[in-house]
């Protein structure tokens, strides 16, 4: 499902690989999980609830960008749950709510 209000206030957000303020970008996650999210295939956008705040490099530009390698492997370096920070992010019910998510998620790694 398109939700472009709920994308452009995840680019608000800063990166929660970097850091940078704001991301600019909204990472759609393909990854999946049994009982919790269903595999997007290449070609194919997740609903868009299913989405990260990164910035330009560490989406798509970067040499430890999320593109340039499997995204289980680019989560499991951040030792965060993509799925698990997409549905908390969605669930947050405004800016604040979403900053504390990210700020939570940065700390369980850093």
């Amino acid at each position: 499902m398109k939700r472009p209000s709920y994308l452009a206030a995840i680019r608000q957000l800063p990166c929660v690989s970097c850091g940078r303020d704001p991301a600019g970008e909204a990472a759609h996650l393909r990854l999946g999980e049994l009982g919790r999210k269903d595999w997007t295939a290449k070609g194919r956008k997740p609903d868009d609830k299913w989405t990260t705040p990164l910035c330009g490099l560490c989406h798509r530009d970067g040499p430890n960008a999320q593109h340039k390698m499997a995204e289980a492997v680019f989560w499991n370096r951040l030792r965060l749950d993509p799925i698990k920070l997409c549905e908390d992010l969605f669930s947050a019910r405004d800016h604040e709510a979403r900053l504390e998510v990210i700020r939570r998620a940065r700390v369980g790694w850093q």
